[in-house]
């Protein structure tokens, strides 16, 4: 589904729930798609994270790139992997997923804020228990030491919905889609009952139709 039909699908479901006789929209698509990107931005955020860089919550795949074989290169005394796409921009660099060792089951390394590597790099490497850790920085992914490997796999969020066009289709599985028109019907202050209700009745025409 395109971002342009889910927000015209929003502004015909409001006008069905705030005037049951009066169909036609009350509410201009335009309108609704502001609100239509705020709720995918929502669900599409990236949630707690564990020691390994891997979010706590369940991320849709739909979302995620996955780049294997990227080489570790060395500058000087630094190691650093160069960024394969550019991902999302996120509170602390939670574009970047993940990195880990290509090919290996082992964890992925531990993700370090660039806006905190210039005081952790002052501390002893005990405090990443002497394991390697990662920050982006520009065009790079650097590592904190010598990550001992060729090459790794690179995890990055790289679905922006403030970039999608109108006539772009949504990276979105079937049942999220719904959950977006629910969440923008919601901050229009509609009753959820009412909104349920009204999804019903949409699905069973599309059955019919």
């Amino acid at each position: 589904m395109t971002l342009r039909k889910i927000s015209e699908q929003v502004s015909r479901l409001y006008a069905r729930v705030v005037d049951q006789e009066n169909i036609k929209p009350t509410l201009d698509p335009k309108e609704a798609k502001v609100i239509v990107i705020q709720v995918i931005n929502k669900l599409l955020a990236v949630g707690p994270v564990d020691k390994n860089g891997i979010s706590a919550d369940v991320i849709s795949s739909s979302v995620i790139a996955t780049y294997r074989n990227q080489s570790v290169l060395a500058d000087g005394s630094a190691f650093y992997v160069n960024l394969p796409a550019h991902p999302v921009r996120l509170p602390h660099d939670m574009g970047v997923l993940s990195v880990a060792p290509d090919g290996s089951f082992s964890g992925a390394y531990i993700p370090v804020p660039s806006s905190m590597w210039d005081l952790i790099a002052s501390l002893d490497e005990a405090d990443l228990e002497n394991q390697v850790g990662f920050y982006p920085e520009g065009d790079r992914i650097y590592f904190t030491k010598d990550p001992g490997v060729s090459s790794v796999k690179v995890k990055l969020i790289v679905v922006d919905p403030y970039q999608i066009g109108d006539t772009d289709m949504l990276p979105l599985p079937a049942d999220l889609e719904i959950d977006v028109i629910k969440g923008a019907l919601q901050m229009f202050g509609l009753p959820p009952k009412k909104i349920n209700k009204e999804l019903g009745v949409m699905k069973k025409e599309d059955n019919n139709g």
